[in-house]
């Protein structure tokens, strides 16, 4: 029996479900700069893990004016992912929250100390 629904929870793994990770473009929204159509001057390929999405491939396109040489590059990405990490703000923050939570909880319990025959909170600098 063990082997029978450890066999089924291996099939629904998310790795057999998704098969390869969603990949989600991120592209400036300009096209014209000085007058002619902006090109394309790199992409970028880079795995993000979010809560709500899981994990997924950012394809950012950096975009460049041929005549002034300005470059653009979507703002959509960095307010998702901070730069260099891997995963996104939302990820930061719960993982933050829990830590603190977890701090919080901990020094709470190592705070009290009995009086007597009932506890008080003890003081702390």
């Amino acid at each position: 029996m063990k082997s029978h629904i450890d066999r089924v929870i291996g099939s629904v793994g998310v790795s057999k479900l998704f098969a390869k990770k969603p990949m989600i473009p991120f592209v400036p929204e300009v096209s014209l700069c000085c007058g002619c159509k902006v090109k394309v001057q790199k992409t970028r390929l880079k795995t993000v893990a979010a809560l709500e999405i899981g994990e997924f491939v950012a394809k950012e396109t950096i975009l460049i004016c041929p005549q002034c040489k300005k470059t653009y590059a979507t703002q959509g990405l960095d307010r998702t992912v901070p730069s260099g990490s891997k995963f996104g703000y939302d990820v930061l923050v719960f993982v933050g929250k829990a830590a603190f939570l977890r701090c919080r909880r901990s020094w709470g319990m190592a705070s009290i100390k009995v009086c007597g025959t009932r506890p008080c909170q003890a003081t702390h600098p």
